[in-house]
């Protein structure tokens, strides 16, 4: 069996879960094609393909416990996944729907999915007095259907003013109980 330590870096579980919730979206929507910006993540295109693809490649091989990723989903099409990129985009989904789009200059898919890193280690330990970040991460992985509730953070001492917005900011129930247990459906 493997150890962490044992792993070439680009296979480790850490770096899978940094393109985890990205992963997650291209089988959710699969085989339409999603656009990613790694600029974001101060990333050039190449290293984030390359990347992207090491984490398609550690997934396949080792199957992560506690992925948000839909695993039969993932059986089924991790082979067929092209990543590619021009300019300052990158652009994931099956062959039909991106080699077209980069070498014959056809336009490129208005689906953008932002990058969200969540180590799902880090997730599980931060369930209790999350950040305003934490929980805003959160909020966006639910209102892009990336990952699913609902999810509960414990001892939360948010604003009121933060609610109203994350309420109509995102397509997400926000609900804060009397004992500060935040509910996000």
């Amino acid at each position: 069996m493997n150890t962490p330590s044992s792993l070439p870096h680009r296979l480790r579980e850490t770096s899978f879960r940094k393109y985890e919730t990205v992963l997650a979206e291209t089988v959710k929507r699969w085989p339409a094609p999603i656009t990613v910006s790694p600029k974001e993540i101060d990333l050039s295109p190449t290293t984030y393909s390359a990347r992207f693809r090491d984490a398609i490649l550690s997934l396949q091989q080792y199957q992560w416990a506690d992925t948000v990723v839909d695993m039969a989903r993932f059986c089924q099409i991790a082979d067929d996944i092209v990543v590619s990129h021009q300019g300052d985009l990158v652009i994931i989904g099956s062959a039909e729907t991106v080699k077209p789009n980069t070498h014959f200059g056809g336009d490129w898919p208005i689906n953008f999915v932002k990058h969200v890193e969540i180590s799902s280690h880090e997730f599980s330990e931060a369930l209790n007095q999350p950040s305003v970040k934490l929980v805003e991460a959160t909020l966006l992985g639910l209102h892009h259907r990336i990952i699913q509730g609902p999810i509960r953070f414990t001892n939360v001492d948010i604003l009121d003013s933060l609610m109203s917005t994350w309420e109509s900011e995102y397509d997400v129930s926000v609900t804060l109980e009397p004992d500060g247990t935040l509910t996000l459906l």
